[in-house]
C-alpha cells in the first residue's frame, strides 16, 4: 500500500475515533462526565487511539498540514497510557467537549484533499 493510501486509512481511522468521542459526550454535561467512568474511560480510550495513529501519520503529511499540533496529540496519547492513575478527566472533557470538534474539521479537511 502507497504511503498516501496508508495515510488516508489513518486519516480515516481518527476520524472514527472523534466520532465516537463526539457520540459518547454529545447529550452529557461535565458532571454526567465526571460521574460516568464508562463514559470517561471510553473517551480516553479513544483519545489513546487518536494520538496512536497520528504518531504513525507519515512526516510527509505531517508537514504539508503545519497548522495541525501533531506533537500536542501524540503527547496527550503518552500521558493517558503512561499515567492512568493520574489522568486529568477535566482535560479529558474539555479536550472531548472543545478540541476534538475542531480537530474534527481539520482532519475530514485533509481526507477530502488526500482523497
Amino acid at each position: 500500500m502507497s504511503q498516501s493510501k496508508t495515510d488516508f486509512a489513518r486519516i480515516q481511522s481518527v476520524l472514527e475515533s472523534m466520532y465516537e468521542i463526539e457520540s459518547y459526550v454529545k447529550n452529557a454535561s461535565h458532571e454526567d462526565f465526571l460521574n460516568n467512568s464508562m463514559m470517561r474511560t471510553a473517551t480516553v480510550k479513544q483519545l489513546e487511539i487518536v494520538g496512536l495513529i497520528v504518531e504513525k501519520i507519515s512526516d510527509d503529511l505531517k508537514d504539508d498540514y503545519p497548522q495541525l499540533h501533531w506533537e500536542a496529540i501524540e503527547r496527550l496519547h503518552k500521558v493517558l497510557v503512561h499515567e492512568y492513575l493520574g489522568i486529568n478527566f477535566e482535560l479529558v472533557w474539555v479536550t472531548a467537549q472543545k478540541e476534538i470538534p475542531t480537530l474534527k474539521k481539520q482532519f475530514e479537511l485533509i481526507l477530502s484533499q488526500i482523497g
